[in-house]
């Protein structure tokens, strides 16, 4: 039987930027300690868990004006000084002036605007999203195909017309 985690969630921490620094002074948070939530692995056993995930949601209905990324800073706020760190493998931040080398990860997170399914991204790292998003098509249906592009298409919109506050990170 495994041991049980010390703590309930296991996150990356966040990279050091202007976005990200106020995020975590609204949420009175060190930046340091400021994680991404783009992976996120959760002992569903912890007993601190539970009451956690009730923060994040008490904290995305009531506390909305202090949450600059809404879902990741929700989850910064309500586990606080209650997060594992992952190696960086597990959620590998890139940026679109990030030069992408063929290393080993986990999960490759596009952070920023814009996306690799952006027209305007940066055609050396789009690649290997756009190699991933095409062999979808031998396991989704056209149909699915289209509305997956469609919805993609929707996020480039609105973080052109700033409709979405969080997806300049996310």
């Amino acid at each position: 039987m495994a041991a049980r985690a010390e703590r309930p969630r296991g996150l990356r921490f966040e990279s050091r930027r202007s976005a990200i620094e106020q995020a975590a002074r609204n949420l009175g948070l060190d930046p340091a300690c400021y994680v991404n939530s783009g992976i996120l692995v959760c002992d569903a056993a912890h007993p601190d868990l539970v009451r956690g995930l009730e923060r994040a949601i008490d904290a995305a209905l009531h506390k909305a004006s202090m949450l600059v990324f809404h879902d990741q800073c929700a989850l910064n706020f309500a586990f606080a000084g209650n997060v594992a760190p992952l190696p960086g493998t597990f959620n590998c931040l890139v940026r679109p002036q990030t030069v992408v080398v063929a290393a080993p990860s986990v999960v490759t997170h596009f952070i920023e605007q814009p996306k690799p399914w952006d027209v305007l991204y940066p055609q050396r790292n789009a690649r290997g999203w756009l190699d991933e998003f095409s062999a979808l098509a031998s396991a989704i249906a056209p149909d699915r195909m289209a509305d997956l592009l469609r919805g993609a298409l929707d996020m480039v919109s609105d973080s052109r017309t700033g409709a979405s506050p969080d997806a300049a990170d996310g």
